[in-house]
C-alpha cells in the first residue's frame, strides 16, 4: 500500500508562557478530488464526530487513485509559540531590463535585452499557525494561514520594438494561489476541514485543505 502523503519538515520559534506545560503538533494536509466525490463527502467533513471517518474515506481514494494527495505539512511548537512549514519550489524570473540595444551588424534586425532585476516566488504549499492551549491541554486555539502557490503557464509581454517596428516579447510567469487565514478551536486529536478551492486549469476538481493538531506534555 502506498503512503498517502510525504512528511514534511518544519521550523518553529516558540514563544514560552507561564502555562505552557504543553507541545502543539499539526497535521496540514492538501487533497485534490473531483467536485462529486468532494459534495458526497462534504456532510462528513464539516461534521466533528465524523470527519475521520470522511477522511479514512480520502485514504482510500488516494490509494485507488481516485484523488490525489498534494502535501502533508508537519509542525510542532510548544504552547503559545507560532510554527510554520512549507513544501515549496522557487521560480527566479526577470523582472527588469535594461533599454534594448541593437546588435549585429544591422543586416538581421536585433536586439539585446540585459535583465537589471530578479524577483523569486516561491510555488508549492505553505502552513503557519499561532498558537494556545487550554491548561489541561485538551483544547488547542489556533491562529492559522494556509496558502497554495501554483505556477499555472507563461505569458509574453513587449519588451522592445526592432527598426521594422516588430515586437521583442519575453515570457513571464503566471502565478494562482489558494490562501485560507482564520482562527479554529480544536480539541486535541481531532481533524477539521479549512477551505474548499477551485483547482485551476481543472473545473470538475476542488481542493481540500485539512488539519489535524494534537498535545503531548511538553518536554522539561
Amino acid at each position: 500500500m502506498k503512503t498517502l502523503f510525504p512528511l514534511l519538515i518544519s521550523i518553529c520559534a516558540a514563544v514560552h508562557t507561564a502555562w505552557a506545560d504543553w507541545s502543539i503538533h499539526t497535521e496540514f494536509y492538501v487533497v485534490t478530488l473531483a467536485k462529486k466525490q468532494a459534495a458526497a463527502l462534504m456532510p462528513e467533513l464539516r461534521d466533528d464526530a465524523n470527519i475521520d471517518a470522511a477522511f479514512a474515506k480520502l485514504e482510500r481514494l488516494v490509494t485507488a487513485g481516485e484523488a490525489h494527495a498534494v502535501a502533508t505539512l508537519t509542525g510542532r511548537c510548544d504552547a503559545g509559540g507560532k510554527l510554520e512549514s512549507k513544501q515549496v519550489d522557487e521560480v527566479k524570473y526577470a523582472s527588469e531590463w535594461e533599454p534594448a540595444k541593437p546588435v549585429g551588424d544591422g543586416k538581421v534586425p536585433a536586439v539585446a535585452l540585459n535583465p537589471t532585476m530578479f524577483d523569486v516566488r516561491e510555488v508549492g504549499v505553505r502552513f503557519s499557525a499561532e498558537s494556545a492551549v487550554s491548561p489541561d491541554g485538551q483544547t488547542l486555539r489556533l491562529k492559522t494561514e494556509e496558502s497554495h502557490v501554483r505556477l499555472i503557464g507563461w505569458s509574453e509581454v513587449e519588451a522592445a520594438r526592432l527598426p521594422d517596428d516588430s515586437k521583442v516579447t519575453l515570457k513571464q510567469p503566471q502565478f494562482s494561489i489558494s490562501r485560507h487565514a482564520g482562527s479554529i478551536s480544536l480539541k486535541s486529536g481531532k481533524r477539521a476541514l479549512l477551505g474548499v478551492h477551485a483547482v485551476p486549469g481543472k473545473p470538475d476538481e476542488v481542493e481540500l485543505f485539512i488539519l489535524r493538531g494534537w498535545t503531548t506534555p511538553a518536554a522539561k
